[in-house]
């Protein structure tokens, strides 16, 4: 059965973290990837920077072979980034052990991941691998498939789509009328209100789909 973690990584501990580290970005995002062989062809959406400057960054990274702004927008561009093959590290392993990335998120400081791994073994792989590459993987959570379906803690938020939420309670956003946006949410947490939106969708995608779930036998016998 296939196993889910949620994990931080600083973003000094693997190659594509250096990279983006090195640029004047503020926020990363991946898209989505793309492996092609043994490359690794991803999607990011970069935020709140001179986009321009950051692909000249990116160019220059010696572990990059095309760097592409594909669309751009007020506060954020999506790349196309095209990386050397044989980068080691974190995303070695991950190509090696056919693991999928469902979210990744990160700073010039560390990056957030959800991962999933084909079995237990894979994971396990995983985690000796960072150990030997001195990866600095801190996990927050390990489940499968079956638990996150059944469970009430199902669809748990990453740090940063909880950080999120948290304010947006605090602040007063579901409140009617509502007493802060997503601008002002954004100025608190230091985010583009572009970031604050999407992680916002996203947490309350995970909550609604939880709650849905808990609630689909009393939906049958009503039924």
């Amino acid at each position: 059965m296939s196993v889910m973690i949620e994990c931080t990584v600083p973003a000094e501990d693997f190659t594509l973290g250096r990279a983006f580290r090195d640029t004047r970005g503020e926020q990363f995002e991946l898209e989505r990837l793309v492996p092609t062989s043994r490359a690794i062809v991803p999607f990011f959406w970069i935020y709140d920077g001179d986009y321009e400057s950051i692909a000249t960054d990116l160019e220059t990274d010696v572990t990059t072979e095309n760097v592409r702004v594909v669309d751009e927008f007020d506060d954020r561009a999506l790349f196309r980034i095209e990386w050397e093959t044989g980068i080691g590290g974190l995303m070695e392993s991950l190509l090696d052990l056919e693991v999928a990335i469902l979210q990744a998120e990160g700073t010039a400081e560390r990056w957030e991941f959800e991962f999933r791994f084909p079995d237990g073994e894979s994971l396990s792989a995983f985690q000796a691998a960072c150990r030997e590459a001195e990866i600095d993987l801190d996990v927050h959570r390990v489940y499968d498939l079956a638990e996150d379906r059944s469970s009430p803690e199902g669809g748990s938020l990453t740090p940063a789509q909880r950080e999120v939420l948290t304010a947006a309670l605090e602040g007063g956003y579901f409140a009617v009328p509502r007493e802060t946006n997503l601008v002002e949410i954004g100025e608190e947490l230091d985010i583009s209100d572009q970031a604050v939106g999407e992680r916002m969708r996203r947490a309350m995608a995970k909550l609604a789909r939880s709650a849905v779930i808990a609630d689909s036998g009393v939906g049958d016998e009503r039924a």
